[in-house]
């Protein structure tokens, strides 16, 4: 199965993954994505066994995979604004692929501000960490595969799968 998502003609290594030749390129947003998914899995397999803090480990380094995941996505399909070498924060890119007042808008912005206190990490983000349920990261990851499948359909949509790539895609859960 191969799936590329470019976004214009030029050559975008990071974003096919084929099975034919994983060789030649990479998917690093699936990557990401596979990554959440998997300690998702081990997690339910051993939790258990696992300390309340180990836990916590674990749920913290699924969002931080699903979230880098998702603003690679989004970085990856949205029209650049054009200043440098930096991409846009993924609150924009979000409004620019999707619209203001998207309807998972202020749950995509929620789960943003929790990637982003995983990542910079600090004592300002512990209440953020310390109320992070495993209930709330099912949700995320929820929220992420939903964005992922509505990223991949506009992508259809809009007549941009000339390589015919995406034509036995229905849900990146298959992916995963």
């Amino acid at each position: 199965m191969s799936l590329t998502i470019p976004t214009t003609d030029e050559a975008k290594p990071f974003c096919e993954v084929s099975s034919d030749d994983p060789t030649h390129s990479s998917n690093l947003q699936l990557f990401s994505l596979r990554q959440a998914y998997g300690y998702w899995k081990e997690l339910q397999g051993k939790k258990a066994m696992l300390t309340p803090f180990q836990v916590k480990e674990y749920l913290v380094f699924i969002v931080v995979c699903a979230g880098t995941s998702i603003s690679q996505l989004l970085g990856q399909n949205a029209v650049h604004s054009g200043t440098g070498n930096r991409v846009d924060s993924p609150k924009i890119l979000f409004d620019r692929i999707f619209g203001a007042g998207h309807l998972r808008e202020e749950r995509f912005n929620t789960f943003i501000d929790l990637y982003d206190d995983c990542r910079h990490f600090g004592s300002p983000k512990y209440p953020s960490i310390a109320s992070l349920t495993e209930a709330e990261c099912e949700q995320h990851l929820s929220l992420i595969e939903a964005l992922w499948d509505e990223i991949v359909m506009k992508y259809q949509d809009e007549g941009n799968d000339a390589n015919g790539d995406l034509a036995e895609f229905e849900t990146v859960r298959d992916l995963v």
